[in-house]
């Protein structure tokens, strides 16, 4: 099972580069951008895929 973990609209400056790649290898960090797209995509299961 993939997990997907939305981040946005910027990353937290706490988080140092090693861990932004780490998160996203083992969760898949999505961006969020635009409320009822990022809200759309989130409750449509067949476009859970992280972004590219």
């Amino acid at each position: 099972m993939t997990r997907y973990l939305d981040l946005g609209p910027t990353l937290p400056e706490f988080l140092a580069p090693e861990l932004v790649e780490r998160l996203d290898a083992e969760f898949g960090l999505r961006p969020i951008d635009e409320p009822t797209a990022d809200l759309r995509r989130m409750l449509d299961s067949s476009t859970a895929t992280p972004a590219d």
